[in-house]
């Protein structure tokens, strides 16, 4: 996981491309399973499917209730509180810009109130409070039909656990799996919020809800930005030396399981994706170290980045050797290159959706 780190003003940060997503409808799952009458949890694994979806967020209608823009509160509101880590003037400010926000419900209000009071409790008594009110929180947004839930990410507390940080995901679908003692009840959820956290897991079950919940971003990313560039094999003595180890094996049980269409455009694009991924983790590591840079969104789009936004980081860019430059020239022109032969290769959509099919059921 990242460290969260609130963008600053003078920074730019790199839209998300307003395209459709995909999504791995049924893939690897945590599911409760019934044993002898106790419930623990297990990996199954069920058939795949790969569909393309839209978010069902977007629409204002969908997402106010009472007066209040949910989606706003989501992924704008409650990130500051995570910014706050354990700033007591930031968290009060954060708290106040939700109370405002909500201010026109009752329930949310109170809510609100209430994580405010749990923010400040003493360690010990902390984290089953805010995990309660996370659930009452999802029990609103159930009630009144918003397709939005919040999470505490797994490990996302510091050394001192005082870091409140919830991540804000659109459900995707519901959908029950049977064949078992008992009906399992899954949910699919796409990232919303842009707090530079990224899950360590690709999914998790929940004793509170009773139910398996899939991050399916995480999943279709793991193999948009590991397996699709491993496809590259021009240049392999670059890469660390576990990863040369196991490339060819990964790659012969690719081929095996990809269309030979679908391989065809992924190797010739595998350059290409591993450009964007490279230069992505080396200015977000510039940024961690010079305190100011470039903000990315947590996934990196499948057919690069917008001609808009190449131009505007064309114009932040400075020459190579610059300390803490946002961006080089010879970045820019590496990350314009990818993204333009992307945009411009037929079928990669479908080429990346079949490899993220391949990759759930090898995860």
């Amino acid at each position: 996981m990242s460290e969260n780190a609130e963008p600053q003003p003078d920074e730019f940060t790199v839209p998300n491309n307003p395209t459709r997503k995909f999504a791995l409808v049924v893939i690897v799952l945590l599911a409760v399973v019934a044993a002898g009458g106790a419930g623990y949890w297990a990996w199954i694994t069920l058939a795949v499917a790969v569909e393309d979806i839209d978010s069902p967020v977007h629409s204002a209608e969908a997402t106010t209730h009472n007066g209040v823009d949910l989606y706003e509160v989501h992924t704008e509101l409650w990130p500051k509180v995570c910014y706050a880590n354990d700033d007591q003037d930031a968290g009060a400010a954060a708290f106040d810009a939700l109370s405002l926000a909500v201010a026109g419900d009752r329930d949310l209000t109170r809510l609100v109130e209430d994580f405010r009071t749990a923010w400040h409790l003493p360690l010990q008594d902390r984290a089953d409070e805010e995990r309660q009110l996370v659930a009452d929180w999802n029990d609103y947004l159930e009630r009144v039909k918003v397709p939005l839930e919040l999470q505490i990410p797994i490990g996302a507390r510091t050394a001192d656990g005082k870091t409140l940080c919830v991540l804000a995901y659109a459900i995707v679908a519901d959908f029950e799996v049977t064949g078992f003692d008992a009906p399992i009840q899954v949910r699919l959820g796409s990232r919303e919020d842009r707090i530079n956290i990224v899950e360590g897991y690709l999914g998790h079950a929940s004793r509170l809800t009773q139910r398996a919940f899939v991050t399916v971003d995480r999943v279709a990313n793991e193999s948009a930005d590991t397996l699709w560039p491993l496809l590259d094999e021009t240049d392999d003595a670059s890469r660390d030396e576990l990863t040369r180890h196991f490339a060819a094996k990964i790659r012969t049980e690719i081929a095996s399981d990809l269309d030979p269409d679908a391989l065809e455009i992924l190797r010739s694009t595998a350059g290409s994706r591993r450009a964007l991924v490279e230069i992505k983790d080396t200015l977000q590591d510039r940024r961690a170290v010079c305190k100011s840079g470039i903000v990315f969104p947590l996934y990196l789009p499948v057919r690069g980045y917008r001609t808009e936004t190449i131009d505007d980081l064309r114009n932040r860019a400075q020459p190579e050797g610059t300390a803490c430059a946002p961006i080089t020239f010879p970045e820019h022109e590496r990350l314009r290159d990818a993204s333009w032969e992307l945009a411009h290769t037929p079928g990669v959509r479908e080429a990346v959706r079949k490899l993220a099919a391949v990759g759930a059921r090898g995860t």
